[in-house]
């Protein structure tokens, strides 16, 4: 899922109010927070299959973006001069930018740096956010998907809650807000023994229902109670 034209604009204005001094060269990661993240779904060696791919008359790809050095994060390296080929949302191939073939729409990387997008596994997304002004401000700085760590809060100050960040997730996968993918939804924070009820199973259950991803513990948990929250999820 690539942003339209009115969320790349969006993300232009929060990438330059969110990096001050930087220039385009961010701002070419900011524009295309779902390619970044996919970037490590295709190795950077994969073939082109160029403009005779195509039938007559019908573009190869649906994106290209060329010239770009791509940051290789799986080999540690740096590839230059390089067009990056998307087609239904997905990078197709990544080959030298004079290979590149015919495609719907280009972008003009402008020999800017294209890597793959950030993971932030441990954010607490706010009730008290503009949304619509908050969560752009993650593809600003190149993170294109977030974990919550608290998102089934007992107070509802502290989170938009499961139901709040479920309908997040829901716009951001269909295009109508502008954020990273929001990866997991977590429990609130289980502390202690008494939060569990003498029942790992059933309090499982009642997240499960709830729609939680993702069990949060801390530290003041007997052995016993988080073992037995361990195996109950392993069940589950």
């Amino acid at each position: 899922m690539l942003p339209n034209r009115g969320q790349q604009g969006r993300l232009a204005a929060a990438a330059e109010a969110g990096v001050p001094g930087r220039g385009g060269r961010l701002l070419l990661l900011a524009l295309l927070p779902a390619l970044v993240l996919s970037a490590c779904a295709t190795p950077p060696s994969a073939p082109a299959g160029g403009a005779a791919a195509a039938g007559a008359g019908t573009p190869a790809a649906d994106l290209v973006i060329a010239p770009v050095h791509v940051v290789d994060t799986r080999a540690g390296r740096l590839l230059p001069d390089r067009a990056v080929v998307i087609r239904e949302g997905r990078i197709a191939a990544v080959v030298a930018a004079g290979d590149a073939p015919a495609a719907r729409q280009r972008h003009d990387g402008a020999q800017g740096y294209l890597m793959p997008g950030l993971w932030d596994m441990h954010v607490h997304l706010q009730q008290d956010w503009d949304a619509e002004v908050s969560l752009p401000m993650f593809l600003a700085h190149g993170v294109t998907g977030v974990r919550d760590m608290a998102s089934d809060a007992q107070a509802a100050a502290e989170s938009p809650g499961l139901p709040g960040l479920a309908e997040w997730r829901d716009r951001i996968e269909r295009g109508e807000l502008v954020g990273p993918r929001l990866l997991v939804l977590s429990s609130w924070p289980i502390a202690s023994d008494g939060q569990t009820g003498g029942d790992a199973g059933a309090l499982l259950d009642s997240f499960a229902e709830r729609g939680v991803e993702l069990v949060k513990v801390l530290q003041g948990l007997s052995a016993d109670t988080y073992y037995d929250l361990v195996f109950a999820a392993e069940e589950r």
